[in-house]
C-alpha cells in the first residue's frame, strides 16, 4: 500500500554519506589559537594537513587551547580511507565571527 507525500529512493550504501565537493577541496576555518615555537599553528595563517598527525605537529592537539579544532579535526581523519586527504585548516581568534571567517572579501575564507 503506497504513502501519501513519501518517495523512497533506492540508493547503494549512501546513507549518511555527503556528496563530494566539486573540486574535491576541503577546509576547516575554526576559533583557535597560536601555538608557540617553530613550525607551529599561527592564527591566520593557512596549513593543508593529511592526517591527525600532521594537525598535532602543527600544535592542534587534543588538549590545551586548540582542542576544539583538533576533535574536527580528528573526526575528519576519523576512517582510515581519509589518511592522506588534503585538509586546508586556518585557526582565527575567538573575536571573529562566522559571517567574516566566511566572507569572500575579507582575508580568512579566499586564503
Amino acid at each position: 500500500m503506497a504513502i501519501p507525500k513519501v518517495n523512497i529512493t533506492y540508493g547503494n550504501g549512501n546513507i549518511g554519506s555527503v556528496a563530494p565537493s566539486e573540486d574535491g577541496t576541503s577546509a576547516l576555518i575554526a576559533t583557535g589559537q597560536t601555538v608557540a615555537g617553530p613550525d607551529k599553528v599561527t592564527i591566520g595563517n593557512a596549513y593543508v594537513v593529511y592526517s591527525l598527525d600532521d594537525a598535532i605537529a602543527l600544535g592542534i592537539e587534543s588538549t590545551g587551547v586548540n582542542a576544539l579544532p583538533h576533535k574536527d579535526i580528528a573526526d575528519f581523519y576519523l576512517f582510515p580511507e581519509n589518511e592522506g586527504t588534503p585538509l586546508y585548516v586556518m585557526l582565527v581568534s575567538s573575536l571573529v565571527t562566522m559571517e567574516e571567517m566566511l566572507d569572500k572579501d575579507l582575508t580568512y575564507a579566499p586564503t
